[in-house]
């Protein structure tokens, strides 16, 4: 029997699916991590992005910060990461996703804020909107 044969009697088992730990469970808990991750990542970067795009400033901190946090390789965030309070565990998984989720949603943030119309903002600073409201 060949490797894909193997595969797919494996995949056509229910009980592979069904019981703990299987298939299910395992999607489960691959959507729970990716969500909380991404969600993290997002309360971190996109206020950050947001507000230096909004001001116009580091526009080359943000692309450098995004360059080196992808540089940092996985397997070395996930071996360091358990060695500090964190431990073990789902909340090191999470940073560990979270920090690989912040470069884009970063500079994505900041160039969404920075391509913004010229016009739409001169004319909403011209109706007398404030910062924040320019921003929203």
């Amino acid at each position: 029997m060949s490797v894909i044969e193997q595969a797919v009697v494996w995949l056509n088992d229910p009980l592979n699916w069904t019981n703990p730990g299987g298939v299910l469970d395992r999607l489960g808990e691959h959507l729970v991590l990716s969500a909380a991750a991404v969600a993290l990542g997002c309360l971190v970067a996109w206020p950050i992005g947001l507000w230096l795009g909004h001001t116009g400033r580091a526009g080359g901190l943000v692309v450098l910060v995004a360059n080196v946090t992808l540089a940092i390789p996985t397997l070395a965030l996930l071996t360091i990461l358990p060695l500090t309070f964190l431990g073990f565990g789902r909340p090191s998984v999470i940073v560990a996703l979270a920090v690989f989720a912040l470069p884009p949603l970063l500079a994505n943030a900041y160039t969404g804020v920075r391509q913004a119309d010229p016009e739409a903002r001169d004319a909403a600073r011209g109706m007398g909107l404030s910062g924040w409201q320019v921003l929203r």
